[in-house]
């Protein structure tokens, strides 16, 4: 079980992609397209042996082990300039490398690369970050920010000892932010990353599990907190104001992630720690809970960001009783909170509107354009991990999952 997984019909339908991938180590943790030669695929599979980076020149009909050299795969990115060029982070302190035509470097050090963190400036040619944990002895590493201006040729590491979760880049293309989770707040630069500075006046000392900016305005950037709900600033960062959702008069504060829809920074998904999603379409004006159709204890596993790039896995608390939710402070329902699980990923489709939400256990589910129904898809049961959309080819996505799916 477990691999690649496509869909050609926007989610509707799918089928497994893995011939020629190992039939025991089908734990997909990444998964790029390439932007300019769709037909060409790649997954950084989870384990040792036979990990590693494997190719599709085919859609997906079939895989070819293209990189063995460091085997636990964490996370792929095909350079945004140049499609020519792949870059791909291992854990196990196995570092960081950058292949052109398959032929794969290592320029970082004794890194372990963060799931899915490799980031790249969409403004400048040749900037990239990755959260990375610098080894200091067998049994300890420095959580730390690296950052290349020269398409991971050579690296700078910064600000050791954080936890990086996400970069959010301005359209500006000047202002980017940086949320950690090491009860540290959000910060910003404004040079491209060279320096960073606090930007958490009402956020200091609050866990930051994901960060987006309005792609329409960037001076309004929306934060998501562990231990403090839903904040926004309209100030570039400056002032934060508090809109997270209100249930049975208490605000929703425990937070695992964050995402927009893909063009439009009004409408806004957060995940709770006990598994519940809410969503507003207002930047928080109102909020609404989405079960119709939501699978009894069933836990949705991650958010993408806003440039769809999977964040690392973070632990989820056990959940309360039942909660009376309270929508917009109009009606209260009974829900039954989800299971306890690890968020992985959601994600809005360019090709129908609809979310896309990978779950621990249960597939992949789709909540409709208008977002208030759930849909399921044929990926009924397993847990994805990644999705990659082809967006030159209106419909097909591909799915990572695990080995037990």
């Amino acid at each position: 079980g477990g691999g690649v997984f496509r869909s050609v019909d926007g989610g509707d339908t799918w089928m497994p992609v893995n011939t020629g991938l190992p039939n025991d180590k089908l734990f997909v943790y990444d998964l790029e397209i390439n932007p300019q030669s769709p037909n060409i695929v790649y997954a950084t599979l989870h384990g040792k042996p036979p990990g590693g980076v494997w190719q599709s020149s085919n859609y997906g009909n079939s895989w070819t082990q293209i990189y063995a050299g460091a085997l636990d795969g964490r996370a792929l990115l095909v350079d945004p300039f140049d499609s020519n060029l792949l870059y791909y982070g291992a854990a196990t302190y196995e570092g960081f490398y950058r292949a052109i035509g398959g032929q794969f470097t290592k320029t970082g050090g004794n890194w372990i690369v963060n799931i899915g963190s490799v980031s790249a400036d969409p403004y400048h040619p040749g900037r990239v970050f990755t959260g990375i944990c610098v080894k200091i002895d067998d049994a300890r590493c420095a959580k730390s920010l690296a950052r290349s201006t020269n398409s991971g040729q050579n690296w700078t590491v910064y600000d050791a000892g954080v936890v990086t979760n996400e970069i959010a880049f301005a359209p500006d293309a000047s202002t980017a932010y940086l949320s950690y989770n090491n009860d540290d707040g959000v910060y910003k630069s404004t040079d491209g990353g060279v320096s960073w500075t606090r930007s958490s006046t009402g956020l200091s000392g609050y866990s930051v599990t994901g960060v987006a900016i309005d792609p329409n305005n960037s001076n309004t950037i929306v934060a998501a907190l562990y231990d403090s709900g839903v904040k926004i600033s309209r100030d570039a960062g400056v002032t934060w104001s508090d809109i997270s959702p209100v249930v049975s008069d208490a605000r929703i504060t425990n937070l695992t992630g964050l995402a927009m829809l893909r063009g439009n920074g009004n409408v806004i998904f957060i995940i709770t720690a006990s598994g519940s999603i809410y969503y507003t379409k207002d930047q928080g004006g109102r909020w609404f809970d989405v079960y119709n159709g939501y699978p009894a204890a069933l836990a949705p596993q991650a958010f993408a960001s806003q440039n769809d790039s999977p964040y690392a896995n973070r632990p989820i608390p056990d959940p309360d009783a039942d909660v009376r939710v309270a929508e917009a402070g109009i009606a209260e329902e009974l829900i039954q909170p989800a299971a306890a699980a690890t968020p992985n990923l959601v994600a809005s489709s360019p090709f129908t509107g609809e979310i896309l939400v990978g779950t621990t256990g249960r597939g992949l589910l789709r909540l409709n354009a208008s977002m208030d129904k759930w849909l399921s898809t044929g990926l009924s049961t397993g847990s994805v991990f990644a999705l990659a959309f082809d967006y030159a080819t209106p419909g097909r996505i591909l799915a990572g999952m695990d080995a037990a799916s």
